[in-house]
């Protein structure tokens, strides 16, 4: 998966338009509308955009961004109202930076009775998410250009508020607009701006995954819980196949299926091959994470994210009775990259030992019990306040030490959205957001 647009805002001048953005429209800044770079509020950094309408003329400005007309492409944001009772618009598509109404693809809006709307088609549509001004929203969407829909998630990544939205027009949009004006009148704030090609889409703890001779991701879709998988050389899926709670795959450089394959008693079959004949190469499961991409030179590479290989070997000892596996008290740390199944306390990528920085402390109780191979935290986790930069945090390690650069680590993971830490900011697992599984 690959980044291609990312817009935080923070290497703008505070008090001036976005300067990477295209020239606004013919009714850009006028009356007393504005769309200004700002340094509070922000989600996260010291900068972001506020978009403020004061009366019925317009301001709008927007960025060509060609990856919008990629289908399944993944577009993200963070939005904030500045009062309940205005609509005002959150991060529009549009075909071009010369109109609005009849220009716009996705549409997504705060709107005047406190909530969310989405335009379905031509219609706004109530996404039943109340809102309120001390909260920013995390806004995704998934993108099908081909067939002009798109799918919404709003705060929560992991079920869809729709599928299979319509664009307002009909029409290849690959513009990000910003705008105020008209009916919207009021101010909104916009922050963290990602367009995300090759996402591997994860519902539910399960990833659905492609390949191609390329070696590069591509994006698909999780059914039902199970992961549908194939390769060509074409970079197109031609087959897929779903055996009940079972994943196929199969992959080939001929540009055609041979025969795919089946799990078994809960194990990942994979086959790859250079030459059209399927060949067993490995299996490899991670957490009740399907982890697997294949390439045309045979071999298998792994997802991020799992336990670690210390963690791994003292849960076999354990569960054999050759080991004991003494309960340890278990801390969170941050990284700035992968840390790697082999990482340990002293060497797993983690935050200098500086700028407030320090692993926290979890105890039993602020975990729920497991249950159905799962379990996850009861009680916010937040770390400490920082006093300096921490960097871009990426990852996060459960450790068995306190002490910075001690200690093992016993699961790793890649946050879903990374993080950029400033001096005042702390970062904060909520209820229920860190969960691991055990498949």
């Amino acid at each position: 998966m690959a980044i291609v647009f990312e817009q935080n805002f923070e290497a703008e001048a505070v008090d001036e338009t976005p300067n990477t953005w295209v020239d606004p429209w013919a009714y850009s800044d006028t009356g007393s509308n504005d769309i200004k770079v700002i340094s509070s509020p922000v989600y996260a950094g010291s900068r972001a955009a506020r978009m403020y309408s004061g009366d019925s003329s317009n301001a709008y400005a927007s960025i060509q961004e060609a990856a919008l007309l990629t289908d399944n492409t993944q577009v993200d944001c963070y939005a904030r109202a500045a009062q309940l009772d205005k609509a005002l618009a959150i991060l529009y598509t549009t075909d071009s930076h010369t109109g609005l109404s009849t220009k716009t693809g996705i549409a997504v809006a705060f709107w005047v009775d406190g909530k969310i709307y989405y335009n379905d088609g031509g219609s706004w549509t109530d996404s039943g998410i109340a809102y309120n001004t001390s909260t920013w929203y995390h806004v995704r969407y998934i993108v099908h250009n081909t067939a002009r829909t798109w799918d919404l998630y709003i705060t929560d990544m992991g079920t869809p508020i729709a599928t299979g939205i319509d664009y307002r027009n009909d029409l290849s949009c690959d513009y990000f607009t910003l705008l105020t004006g008209n009916a919207q009148l009021g101010t909104v704030y916009i922050d963290n701006i990602t367009l995300t090609v090759g996402e591997v889409k994860e519902l539910a703890g399960v990833s659905a995954i492609e390949s191609t001779t390329a070696g590069v991701l591509k994006a698909d879709r999780e059914l039902a819980g199970v992961s549908v998988i194939a390769s060509t050389t074409t970079g197109s899926i031609k087959l897929t196949q779903e055996l009940i709670g079972t994943v196929a795959i199969a992959s080939t450089t001929t540009g055609e299926l041979v025969s795919p394959e089946r799990e078994l008693a809960g194990s990942v079959a994979i086959e790859t091959t250079t030459a059209g004949d399927l060949t067993r190469t490995g299996t490899q499961e991670l957490a009740g994470v399907v982890a697997i991409v294949s390439t045309t030179s045979g071999t298998l590479e792994e997802l991020i994210g799992g336990f670690s290989d210390d963690a791994e070997n003292k849960i076999l000892e354990l569960i054999t009775g050759k080991t004991p596996f003494s309960k340890p008290t278990v801390y969170v740390g941050f990284c700035t990259a992968d840390p790697g199944e082999e990482a340990t306390g002293a060497d797993c990528n983690e935050v200098p030992d500086t700028n407030g920085y320090g692993r926290i402390a979890v105890a039993a109780d602020d975990w729920n019990s497991a249950s159905a191979g799962a379990i996850d935290n009861a009680n916010a986790i937040a770390s400490p306040k920082a006093s300096g930069s921490w960097g871009e945090i990426t990852h996060y390690v459960l450790v068995d030490s306190p002490n910075h650069g001690e200690g093992n680590v016993l699961v790793y993971d890649e946050l879903d959205t990374t993080r950029v830490v400033d001096e005042d900011d702390s970062l904060v697992f909520a209820a229920g957001e860190l969960n691991l599984m055990l498949n």
